[in-house]
């Protein structure tokens, strides 16, 4: 009756784990996202068994094997294009939208104010910087005053003289078409990251969904093992319970037998 018992522990242990993973099924969106969080930081930390997704219902390892690459490098190449973004693209933006601008004739101008902290501006970049007679500035004939800049230290002269005289301009076209450029770049690669992520959650999410059914079938078969092997010994029980009844059956006839014998 001991092992009896014992099987029937197992049977209740494997119907409870084949509920569980069921529900671990139903909730398949939740899962895929621990297991793939689990595979993006796969051999980058210290980690322990415990922590393993599924650990205490199957073995994760074949799809451990087959995805953290691949998706160590996908969240790899976003992270890189993200730090692009957002160290040099948004710099260039904002760098190009904090000067007032200017159209002439069709050439985006900005108008650098005449504050000492950007001298270093004017000192770097000398060949995009343009300078006109502020008197000109509004007229039709802009477009023909405007001058490179003789000497890089006709601004510092300005700044320090608060002469107005002249306005200081730099050409932003060439640079916000490249900024505009690179970003709508590195988000169309983010893009394609993303699609290339859609599709291997898909195959993901399909595997462990198979995983999961084999599992489940796994342990359906023990089931079936384990409720045998009960029956075999509830009917060796009965056998010997059967036995008992006919070698009591016997006793009693002949202690009625050996009754009668003696009464004689």
């Amino acid at each position: 009756m001991k092992d009896k018992r014992q099987l029937e522990l197992k049977i209740d242990e494997l119907q409870s784990k084949n509920q569980e993973l069921s529900q671990k099924k139903i909730d398949i969106k939740v899962t895929i996202k621990q297991i793939y969080d689990y595979l993006r930081n796969y051999r980058k930390q210290s980690w322990q068994y415990p922590s393993i997704p599924l650990a205490t219902y199957c073995d994760i390892s074949s799809i451990r094997d087959k995805y953290y690459e691949l998706i160590q490098e996908l969240e790899n190449s976003k992270e890189r294009i993200q730090t692009k973004l957002r160290e040099e693209i948004i710099p260039r933006k904002s760098f190009i939208d904090k000067f007032i601008t200017q159209n002439i004739d069709g050439i985006e101008y900005s108008i650098i104010p005449l504050e000492a902290k950007y001298e270093n501006l004017i000192n770097k970049y000398p060949e995009e910087i343009r300078v006109i007679e502020t008197k000109e500035l509004n007229t039709i004939f802009a477009s023909d005053s405007i001058k490179s800049i003789p000497d890089t230290s006709l601004f510092s002269r300005c700044v320090r003289s608060r002469n107005d005289l002249y306005t200081f301009l730099m050409d932003m076209s060439v640079r916000k078409l490249d900024t505009l450029s690179k970003e709508e770049e590195l988000n169309n690669q983010l893009k394609l990251i993303s699609q290339n992520k859609s599709i291997c959650m898909s195959e993901l999410e399909a595997e462990l969904i198979e995983l999961l059914n084999n599992e489940v079938g796994v342990n359906v078969e023990s089931i079936k093992e384990y409720k045998s092997e009960i029956n075999k010994i509830l009917n060796t029980l009965l056998n010997y319970s059967t036995r008992t009844d006919i070698f009591r059956g016997r006793e009693n006839t002949c202690k009625q037998y050996l009754c009668n014998y003696n009464m004689k």
